[in-house]
């Protein structure tokens, strides 16, 4: 299951932009060197939260994706603006439920938001940070 929700995302931003990077880190305080965080991405899943209507186990789960863009003091008004309009993009295509197979256990993605923000002590990089709901549905069999 947290394959078929990573691949998604990784699908949905490579759609977007396929120079974004992927970093492979897997929590918010694991740090991407600094020299690395130009075109990069993290992606990092939150707490499974389980409710069970019937035979079926319903989940939700938050996903954040963090893209990094490295600017300078001449390009960063732009650079803004292009991130900006990108992980617009990319909230917008993650939760087009015509991409969503019903087969498998996604069922549906719900975007909350995206907050823009510089990174400490760098006021050339930014941060975007783009937060998500992944609804699921299985049943568990032994």
């Amino acid at each position: 299951m947290i394959e078929e929700i990573k691949d998604y995302f990784k699908s949905t931003v490579s759609l977007i932009d396929s120079d974004l990077s992927y970093d492979g880190l897997v929590f918010k305080n694991e740090l991407t060197a600094d020299h690395n965080l130009d075109y990069t991405y993290k992606m990092v899943l939150g707490t499974w939260d389980i409710i069970r209507p019937d035979t079926d186990i319903k989940a939700t789960i938050p996903v954040d994706i963090i893209i990094y863009k490295v600017s300078n003091i001449d390009k960063i008004e732009d650079d803004f603006s292009s991130t900006y309009c990108k992980a617009i993009d990319i909230t917008s295509l993650a939760m087009n439920q015509t991409r969503i197979s019903q087969n498998g256990y996604i069922k549906g993605v719900v975007a909350t938001d995206i907050l823009p923000e510089s990174i400490l002590n760098n006021d050339n990089t930014l941060q975007f940070t783009l937060k998500f709901i992944v609804e699921l549905a299985y049943k568990y069999k032994l």
